[in-house]
C-alpha cells in the first residue's frame, strides 16, 4: 500500500510490515513444529529467518540438529545457531555451547563452549550456568576455579536446577571452591532429590554419615525453607 505525499514522493506504509510478518510466520511455523508437522513448519520458519527471527533460526538449527524433516546436519545446525546467537538468544547461544563442547558440527573446542556457555549464563539460562560450572570443576576452556563453578551451580541451583543443586551439594560435602558443611551439603542433596535426582538420593545418604541426627535435622529444616520459598 502506497501514498503519495504532497511534495510527490511515495511512502511505501508496507515498509513496517516484515516484522508482523515474521513473527506470524514464526507463531505458525512453531506451532507446526510442536505438532510436529515439519515439512509445514520449516517453510514458514525459513521465512521468518530470514527477517531476522532468532527463535526461527533456533528452531531450524534444532530441526538439522535431530534430524526433524530434514536429513540430520550438524553444521547446518550450528550455522543457524550462530546466526541466532548474534542476535543475543541465549537458547541458540546454550546450544551453541553444546556443540563446541561435543565437537558436532563445529571443531571441539571448550574455550569457544565457555563462551558462549558464559553469554547465555550471563542471562539467567540455568542449563548454561551448570554447564559452564563443569566447565571450570574440570579445567576445560578455562582454568579450573571452583570457586567459579561453586558461584555459577549456585545461581542455576537457586532458579531450582536439579543438577546445579546435585553438584553444589557435592562441592560443600568436598570443600572445593567453598568451605565443607556438611549440613548445607545434605540441604542441596536433599533438594535435588526431591526434584528426581536418584545420585543426590544416594548422596544424601552418604553425607548423612557426617552428620548428628540434630544436624540432619537442621538440613531438612532448610531445604524445606528453600522449596517453600522457591515452588515448584
Amino acid at each position: 500500500m502506497t501514498k503519495r505525499l504532497s511534495s510527490g514522493l511515495v511512502l511505501i506504509l508496507a515498509l513496517a510490515l516484515p516484522a508482523s510478518v515474521a513473527a506470524g510466520d514464526f507463531e505458525d511455523g512453531e506451532k507446526s513444529y510442536q505438532a510436529g508437522d515439519y515439512a509445514k513448519a520449516r517453510p514458514l520458519l525459513l521465512r521468518a529467518a530470514a527477517q531476522g527471527s532468532s527463535r526461527a533460526q533456533v528452531t531450524l538449527g534444532m530441526m538439522y540438529f535431530y534430524g526433524q524433516g530434514v536429513a540430520q546436519d550438524y553444521k547446518q545446525a550450528a550455522s543457524w545457531y550462530r546466526k541466532a546467537a548474534g542476535l543475543g538468544d541465549a537458547k541458540a547461544q546454550f546450544n551453541l555451547g553444546v556443540l563446541h563442547a561435543g565437537g558436532h558440527g563445529v571443531a571441539r573446542d571448550y574455550a569457544q563452549a565457555a563462551t558462549w556457555y558464559r553469554k547465555a549464563a550471563e542471562k539467567g539460562d540455568p542449563k548454561a550456568q551448570v554447564n559452564l560450572g563443569l566447565l571450570y570443576t574440570n579445567g576445560q576452556g578455562v582454568a579450573r576455579d571452583y570457586a567459579q563453578a561453586a558461584s555459577w551451580f549456585r545461581k542455576a541451583a537457586q532458579a531450582g536446577d536439579v543438577k546445579a543443586q546435585l553438584n553444589l551439594g557435592v562441592l560443600y560435602a568436598n570443600g572445593f571452591g567453598v568451605e565443607r558443611d556438611y549440613v548445607e551439603s545434605r540441604k542441596w542433596f536433599d533438594l535435588a532429590a526431591a526434584g528426581g535426582d536418584e545420585t543426590a538420593r544416594k548422596d544424601r545418604e552418604l553425607v548423612a554419615k557426617n552428620l548428628s541426627p540434630e544436624q540432619i535435622a537442621e538440613a531438612e529444616r532448610r531445604a524445606a525453607g528453600w522449596a517453600s520459598a522457591h515452588p515448584r
